[in-house]
């Protein structure tokens, strides 16, 4: 009798034991699985936005709006000194896109007036840009939109004696172009200047 009792308690605490463990069991895979769940939706909210935004910058950074190009070259017309600083080469602004097969050109310039006399600026008259085959290239809305996406002042305008002022000029080009020249004169048309940027 004792055998048969003692058999029984042994019996009860075995399977009470092996309950405890599986409630353990699953409240641990219950955690697991939670974390599992937190961790995906972590990745799914907050990571993979992160990702394709970066793919997005990174895009915009290398094709639509590639880097300034450093060009550092000067010439002396009429008193005036042009320091051709760099050039960039961009498909579109927010508001124009260039046409098939050319692409926007444009040219970051600083003007320092040696002279005695307050000179006007005209980035329509003094500023003319050809390949080497003589062909001239004109400027475009989308061009000069490009220069206000810059935050860049277009090159027009007078400066005093002894003063600079820094602006911008763009053009619309072919994107296969090669041996492009600025020529730069002075206001009467007079002094043409050549400057080779690429």
């Amino acid at each position: 009798m004792k055998r048969s009792f003692l058999l029984f308690f042994a019996a009860v605490i075995v399977s009470a034991l092996c309950a405890c463990e599986s409630v353990s069991n699953f409240k641990d895979n219950s955690v697991e699985t939670s974390s599992a769940t937190t961790t995906h939706n972590s990745l799914s909210e907050d990571n993979i936005p992160s990702v394709d935004s970066n793919i997005k910058k990174s895009h915009k950074t290398t094709v639509e709006n590639e880097d300034w190009i450093i060009v550092d070259k000067s010439v002396t017309v009429k008193g005036l000194n042009y320091i051709i600083n760099a050039y960039k080469k961009s498909e579109r602004s927010e508001l124009f896109e260039a046409d098939e097969g050319k692409t926007f050109l444009l040219i970051d310039i600083t003007v320092k007036n040696n002279s005695k006399k307050t000179a006007t600026i005209s980035s329509n008259t003094m500023f003319d840009l050809t390949d080497r085959f003589g062909t001239s290239y004109n400027t475009s809305l989308g061009a000069l939109s490009c220069l206000e996406d810059e935050k860049m002042e277009q090159l027009d305008g007078q400066i005093a004696a002894g003063s600079e002022f820094r602006g911008g000029i763009a053009f619309e080009i072919p994107k296969v172009t090669k041996g492009l020249r600025l020529i730069i004169q002075g206001p009467a048309g007079d002094g043409r200047s050549p400057v080779i940027l690429y």
